[in-house]
């Protein structure tokens, strides 16, 4: 190791060689690939699933094993939100249950179709929650509409 001008890059270094040598670094990296967090809402969901694709390719880049399809699939569900999560379900219904690989793939780009980056406006197509009154009125401001 070279020397140091400051201890703060001396410390750097030395950190960068434990977990390059220690292997945290790596098994931290796979519990947050197998482990993500869910997106906040919809709009934030391509941009969560890109950062979990960035570290899936880190941790594979690092000498760690392909991650099965159902560990992905597990990952990416939780990524997203309860509407696509549903969509997702629906695209399942299509794919042999026994073929992990292909149920991996079609609910992958059931989240990609659906998804929408953080700043774009959804798709006109989508359909918007609605909140509906306890006697199955559409609430629309302050006006009550029947549907």
């Amino acid at each position: 190791m070279k020397r140091a001008d400051n201890g703060l890059a001396a410390w750097h270094e030395v950190h960068k060689w434990y977990v390059a040598t220690s292997g945290t670094g790596l098994t931290e990296k796979m519990t947050e690939c197998m482990n993500p967090k869910q997106a906040k809402n919809d709009e934030s969901v391509l941009g969560e699933l890109e950062k979990w694709e960035d570290t899936l390719k880190e941790i594979r880049g690092s000498g760690a094993t392909e991650l099965g399809a159902d560990y992905k699939l597990t990952a990416i569900r939780a990524i997203a939100t309860t509407f696509i999560r549903d969509k997702m379900d629906f695209a399942d219904t299509t794919e042999d249950q026994n073929d992990h690989e292909a149920r991996f793939k079609s609910q992958y780009e059931s989240l990609e179709e659906v998804g929408v980056h953080e700043g774009e406006e959804r798709p006109q197509n989508r359909s918007q929650p609605q909140q509906v009154s306890a006697n199955g009125y559409q609430q629309i401001g302050k006006r009550v509409a029947a549907q």
